[in-house]
């Protein structure tokens, strides 16, 4: 089968995993294996970025390539008999700022093809549970679009409140049983819309990318009841809140004649006031 012919069959079957997991919330999906394919596989290297660096084994995606159908056939047998085993990865620190540093881990060229084809399966289902306020790494969605929403959020409602929230080394600390756990329960978290916000006396907002987000509110009691419930939630995932970096803020326009000096708050590298 052609490439063209097997990314119109996989786009179509795509579709469908799309429809089921958006009419189904509660589905759990067994069976996704068989979406590796050859094809898919050769799709899926296509899409890595050549220059990367390589891995332990000092393989390079320009190395790789020189024999690729024989790699893609020998991977592709292997993950189908669960042979298939991830290769460790190499470890190198980025700068973060403010004297930090990131950890930042390098695998090998074919560990990324297979993770980048799980992810490509991963999203399609996982898609349909996000909400609209979450933007970080999804198709069609971007900073951008989250800064237009928390301006949109404070200017355009009656907030008076901002909750400022920063996870404390969220990817560095994300327990990988309990991510182990979500993936095989499909989860899909109704914490905020379905849980806190019928409790509210008055209108929020809250934008998400990634593991930073803003929580908007109208009244003072709403916000402070989320702010003391935050720790609590994060912990249940193994995470915590930055004790420094997070912050509930009086974010409201001064009265019409008056000069007051109102707090602000950095968000995907903004300042908002």
């Amino acid at each position: 089968m052609s490439l063209h012919r097997e990314q119109i069959k996989r786009e179509t079957q795509f579709a469908r995993i799309a429809k089921k997991a958006q009419s189904k919330p509660d589905e759990i999906f067994t069976s996704l294996s068989h979406y590796l394919s050859e094809e898919f596989l050769i799709s899926s290297f296509r899409k890595l970025r050549k220059s990367a660096a390589s891995g332990l084994d000092g393989e390079t995606c320009y190395d790789y390539e020189l024999n690729l159908l024989a790699n893609i056939q020998a991977l592709y047998t292997r993950l189908r008999s669960w042979e298939y085993k991830a290769p460790n990865i190499r470890r190198t620190w980025i700068d973060k700022g403010g004297g930090k540093k990131r950890p930042l881990g390098i695998g090998a060229t074919e560990d990324k093809v297979v993770q980048r084809a799980v992810t490509d399966i991963l999203n399609t289902i996982y898609e349909q549970d996000f909400y609209e306020f979450s933007y970080g790494f999804r198709k069609k969605r971007s900073a951008h679009q989250a800064l237009k929403q928390v301006h949109g959020g404070c200017m355009g409602r009656k907030i008076k409140w901002v909750l400022d929230a920063d996870i404390q080394g969220c990817f560095d600390n994300f327990d990988h049983q309990i991510l182990r756990d979500l993936l095989s329960k499909r989860i899909n978290d109704k914490w905020m819309v379905e849980t806190v916000k019928p409790l509210l006396k008055g209108e929020m907002f809250i934008v998400r990318y990634a593991d930073d987000f803003v929580i908007g509110f109208e009244n003072y009691e709403d916000a402070q009841r989320v702010f003391n419930t935050l720790p609590k939630r994060m912990g249940k995932y193994g995470l915590s809140i930055h004790p420094e970096k997070t912050q509930l803020l009086k974010f409201a326009a001064a009265e019409k004649g008056m000069r007051v000096k109102t707090a602000t708050f950095d968000f995907l590298g903004f300042t908002h006031y």
